[in-house]
Parts: C-alpha cells; sequence; structure tokens
C-alpha cells in the first residue's frame, strides 16, 4: 500500500513559519531579559512579581521630656514603662539611635545673653540642646549616665534609659518643645545621632502647651487662658512641619518623620492634674501630631499602653514597601519568609495607593532581613 506523501511545498512553508515563530518568541524573551520584571503569557491576565530581602529603616527617636517643677510623676512613668516601648525594636532587630533633651532646649537659640541657660543648663557646661545624658542636676557623676546617645548595642540599655529619661524638675519652665527639638537638631555638637537614611520620630512628653517664639520675654507661657494660641509672636505649627519637611526630605505625601505627644488631651485630665501647679491641655502638641501622622496619648492614661501605641506607630510607619508599579489592589498577595500574610489594618497588611506603598501593622510587622515578596497584577504593561 503506498501512503500519499506530503507536498513538499507546504513542508517548507510550514518550516518557515515554525522559523518565523521561533524568531519572534526569542527577540520577546531577549526583550524580557532587558527588566526583572515578570509577566505571565496567559491572555487572561499579566503577573507582575516583586520579591526582596527586607532591610528594615534605621529609626532616630528624639525625646523631648518637659523638665519642668510639675513633671516629676510624668517623667517616672514614662520610665516605668519604657520596656513597653523598646520591646519590640530589640525582638525585631531594628536599627535605632535614641537621645533626649528637655523643653528648654531652645534657650541656646534664644537667650542670646546666657542668664537663663547659665542658670538651667549649668550641668551640661551652659549647653541646653546638647542630648542629655541625665537630670544634669550638676556635674556629679550619678546624674550622668556618660552615654548620650542609646542604640541596640548599649549594654543596660533599661538602666541608661531610666537615668537619661529622667530629666528632672530643675529647668525652665517657659515650655517650648518644637523651639526645642529645632535647636537640639541643629546643634552640630549633638553628632552621631541623625542618619539621612533613618526614619525620625519626635517624642514630646509634656504637662503644658507649646508656647514657641522668638523672644524671651515676654514668656507667652504667663498668658491667661488660651490667649497665646492666637497671638501674633507665637510661631505657628504648620512652620514646624515645613521645617521638618525639609530637614527630612519629605513630601506631605510621604513623610519621613513623625511628631507623637504625651500630653494632656481633655479638660477631665487638666482637671485632674490641676492640684497642684496650672497646666494647659497640650493643644499644639496635639495639632502637630495630628499633622505628621504621630499619636497622640494622655498624660493621665496607661502609659504602658501609650508607649506600646507610639512604639507600634513608629514601627509601622518604617516598614512600609514602595511598589514601583501600579498595582490593581485587589490581586496584591503578600508573603513574609514563606507565609501568608492577611490584608489587615490591625495587624496585617494594607495599601496605600497615594504613594504605592504596601504598609506593615501590628503583629505582622517584619523582623529585620525577613524574606519579603508581593506579587500583584499592574495596571498598566511597560
Amino acid at each position: 500500500m503506498t501512503l500519499n506523501q506530503p507536498n513538499k511545498s507546504l513542508r517548507v512553508s510550514n518550516s518557515r513559519w515554525v522559523f518565523a515563530i521561533c524568531f519572534a518568541l526569542s527577540i520577546f524573551s531577549i526583550s524580557c531579559q532587558k527588566s526583572n520584571d515578570s509577566f505571565s503569557l496567559l491572555a487572561e491576565q499579566s503577573t507582575f512579581q516583586q520579591g526582596s530581602s527586607f532591610q528594615a529603616r534605621k529609626i532616630d527617636i528624639l525625646w523631648v521630656i518637659d523638665n519642668s517643677g510639675s513633671m516629676e510623676t510624668s517623667q517616672q512613668n514614662v520610665i516605668s514603662n519604657f520596656n513597653s516601648f523598646i520591646q519590640r525594636f530589640q525582638t525585631l532587630n531594628y536599627d535605632f539611635n535614641m537621645a533626649f533633651i528637655s523643653t528648654d532646649a531652645y534657650l541656646d537659640a534664644t537667650d542670646t545673653g546666657g542668664t537663663y541657660k547659665n542658670t538651667y543648663c549649668v550641668a551640661f557646661n551652659k549647653k541646653c540642646s546638647v542630648f542629655r545624658d541625665g537630670p544634669g542636676k550638676n556635674a556629679t557623676a550619678s546624674y550622668h549616665s556618660g552615654i548620650p546617645i542609646i542604640n541596640k548595642l548599649t549594654s543596660n540599655i533599661t538602666s541608661v534609659f531610666n537615668l537619661n529619661a529622667a530629666q528632672g524638675i530643675q529647668g525652665y519652665g517657659d515650655e517650648r518643645a518644637f523651639q526645642s527639638f529645632k535647636t537640639a537638631l541643629t546643634n552640630t555638637s549633638n553628632t552621631g545621632f541623625r542618619r539621612p537614611d533613618a526614619y525620625l520620630a519626635v517624642i514630646i512628653v509634656s504637662d503644658e502647651d507649646d508656647f514657641s517664639h522668638n523672644a524671651m520675654t515676654p514668656a507667652l507661657e504667663i498668658l491667661s487662658g488660651n490667649s497665646y494660641l492666637t497671638d501674633s509672636r507665637i510661631h505657628s505649627v504648620a512652620s514646624y512641619v515645613n521645617w521638618l519637611d525639609t530637614y527630612t526630605n519629605s513630601t506631605p505625601s510621604l513623610r519621613n518623620y513623625s511628631v507623637s505627644a504625651i500630653t494632656i488631651l481633655d479638660q477631665a485630665c487638666l482637671d485632674d492634674l490641676n492640684t497642684t501647679f496650672s497646666r494647659r491641655m497640650g493643644t499644639r502638641l496635639g495639632q502637630i501630631a495630628d499633622q505628621t501622622g504621630g499619636t497622640k496619648a494622655s498624660l493621665c492614661g496607661n502609659f504602658a499602653q501609650s508607649l506600646s501605641l507610639i512604639s507600634d506607630m513608629v514601627l509601622s510607619l518604617t516598614s512600609s514597601f514602595k511598589l514601583d508599579r501600579e498595582p490593581i489592589p485587589e490581586t496584591i498577595k503578600v508573603i513574609v519568609n514563606g507565609v501568608a500574610v492577611q490584608q489587615d489594618a490591625a495587624n496585617g497588611w494594607t495599601y496605600d495607593p497615594s504613594n504605592l506603598t504596601v504598609n506593615f501593622h501590628g503583629s505582622a510587622i517584619p523582623a529585620a532581613d525577613s524574606s519579603i515578596n508581593i506579587n500583584f497584577d499592574p495596571v498598566t504593561v511597560k
């Protein structure tokens, strides 16, 4: 039986088609190799996959502690609950610097005659804005830890923190927290703290509001009621937000810092504390926290909870993962160390479309050097 042989011209034609298709696919493959982006050839979807080893951002933490005569109990509450703040930084192995100043640190910039700083900063060589390593009642070693900047390698970190945070109650009573952190952060003597690639977390603890303005006198702190809030001499909260934006190379939509405040937030707390000293609610302190994405906590509240909230907020803001493509949000899948993480604002991840970031929260915040993979379909193909 004779079998029909395939037409020779058809065989040549088929070969040419096969060659053309293979050539086209090889060109497509080569062009794909120019990018790390991986796209599926399936007709139903295009898939972009991004994988990375997560390098936790450095964190520079500046405490601004009110050292006026009414603050002894509040300072002790911070000290007693320090572990509530630092525990997760240590557990997750984050790289942090931590320093302390007082609410009269601004005297270096404002008290040009030296009358006040020579009195209130004598234990720090009459330099009010240097980082404080203790209450500084005098030059006696027992009032100084000798470690003005704490980091994760600091030995006996709890005892060093306890001494550094105890800023004492012999400071100048005209509290200007905003001027103080600006003066300290621009003081060239405070080298080794601020790192350009680090997130800056400012934490203010005060039972008074901020009274920042240019002159030493009159002290706006002595004005009656809330008249200081509308006084033409007081610096606007926005001016310090703008300064911090510039100082940290931030934009309003993507800030590299936050300011948190533990202060008097309501009338009940004010009434509770105003038994021996006259205090005010931290109106401006709350405003700067709101405007910078920080946390507000009550001076009358549970300090352990307050400090935990602040630490969680700082860790959450520093463990965000910026995507280089706009994703279709419902296609995002997050895997940390081989385990899928749920989308959850409390203990998972959320997506922020305003700056294309996946942000981690609560117990889902990854440890340093975790392996993170974020898979998603992009809105458009490159």
